[in-house]
């Protein structure tokens, strides 16, 4: 199983290159709207060269035993990106550096360089993991970062209730896609209210596993993994 971290590579990309080789092809009101997502997902100015996903470890290879998985392994961009040993940030250390990232009411992200930085190295917590929370939906340029952190802890009530509702509501498909993901693992949690009864999310699963949308291509790495896991406990 080769795992590529696209998305490492995002803010390499040349948006002038881009929207010249867009712009035979499309019209100036969708040029616009292409400019305006690119200023809102980039880390900083076009061409800067500044990648707030940490640039080491883009790729890897893994052995899959099993169906289950190799559809676990095909989204995931955060074990590539933290080798064996990485440093680690804990605690009380952890919490003062998120919040100095972070401000207003509701909380929006001030300082997108820390806030990533912390959510790649900090150890699981309580109070941060009730933050990161409460981000999430307003923040999707930031998806892999949160879901690299929420992945370090085992079942929470607030994760799964967060991402049944991403599922439900969020207008982002590879946000979706990683909610897809903690689901499926919690198809397997016997505390989990998917566990015993998944409801409309096996109807909703199979709808999108259906479709043929390439901008719905991560949703539906997703929708398999979680219709995998959950044909295996009903066995």
């Amino acid at each position: 199983m080769g795992d590529f971290d696209l998305a490492a590579f995002y803010d390499t990309i040349s948006h002038e290159l881009l929207l010249k080789t867009l712009f035979p092809q499309t019209t100036n009101e969708d040029l616009d709207w292409v400019r305006k997502c690119l200023r809102t997902w980039s880390s900083d100015q076009a061409d800067s060269g500044h990648g707030l996903i940490p640039q080491t470890g883009k790729f890897a290879i893994k052995r899959a035993h099993s169906v289950q998985d190799a559809m676990g392994m095909l989204p995931s961009i955060s074990d590539p990106q933290h080798e064996a040993g990485a440093e680690r940030i804990e605690g009380q250390q952890a919490r003062t550096a998120f919040r100095s990232a972070i401000g207003g009411r509701p909380y929006r992200v001030t300082d997108k360089t820390r806030l990533r930085y912390v959510l790649f190295r900090a150890e699981p917590d309580a109070e941060l993991l009730t933050l990161v929370v409460r981000l999430i939906p307003r923040h999707p340029e930031h998806t892999d970062a949160f879901f690299t952190y929420l992945g370090r802890f085992g079942y929470r009530k607030p994760i799964e209730r967060l991402c049944q509702a991403l599922v439900e509501t969020n207008p982002y498909p590879y946000a979706r896609g990683e909610a897809w993901h903690v689901l499926a693992r919690y198809r397997r949690e016997s505390r989990a209210a998917v566990f015993s009864d998944p409801g409309d999310l096996t109807t909703r699963a199979i709808d999108i596993a259906r479709e043929n949308r390439q901008e719905n291509f991560v949703e539906r790495w997703g929708v398999c993994h979680f219709l995998c896991v959950s044909d295996d406990v009903a066995g």
